[in-house]
């Protein structure tokens, strides 16, 4: 039986919304891998970033990129290299003896987070702090800190970021130039 052709037959209309929808969670998607990619430019992390193969470095005010010029918000993602630690008393408890040890180990550099967020815990268990750093990005002086506690640079962490738990230290190496 074929239909009269008068008789049209009645199809509703296509709901386009999980199309829509789906389309509005990609481009989301795309738009925050693509502002992640480009925080190294702004000095602000490289961890997860597409820099990994590129040989990307960056200081304070420069990079290695041939195009995007680079400038640093934050030193939240620059080593230290540190000298001369003296942390007194003596640490007695477990955390606090790993903590002094990990701040006072030889030729390595260290995150700034992570060194504010060392020192900040010495400082809460009432120890006091000194050492000698620089900024591994650049030719930086040797500052020397007598009680990093009385220093929010060193001691004071930023709360909205947590403390990276792998690479918090590296071999130290010599600056770029």
């Amino acid at each position: 039986m074929s239909r009269p052709d008068h008789v049209a037959s009645a199809r509703p209309p296509r709901d386009r919304r999980l199309e829509r929808g789906l389309g509005v969670v990609v481009a989301g998607w795309v738009l925050l891998v693509a502002a992640n990619d480009l925080l190294p430019y702004v000095g602000l992390r490289d961890d997860s970033c597409q820099t990994m193969f590129s040989g990307l470095e960056w200081g304070e005010r420069w990079n290695t990129h041939l195009f995007f010029p680079q400038h640093a918000v934050s030193d939240v993602w620059a080593y230290l290299e540190i000298a001369e630690v003296e942390i007194t008393p003596t640490p007695a408890e477990p955390r606090l003896v790993a903590i002094a040890a990990w701040l006072s180990r030889p030729d390595r550099d260290r995150n700034t987070e992570a060194v504010r967020v060392a020192v900040a815990q010495l400082c809460q268990a009432h120890l006091h702090v000194g050492f000698a750093s620089r900024r591994t990005d650049g030719e930086h002086p040797l500052l020397r800190h007598d009680d990093a506690c009385r220093e929010p640079a060193l001691s004071s962490p930023h709360r909205w970021l947590p403390v990276r738990l792998y690479e918090t230290d590296i071999p130290h190496r010599s600056p770029h130039r």
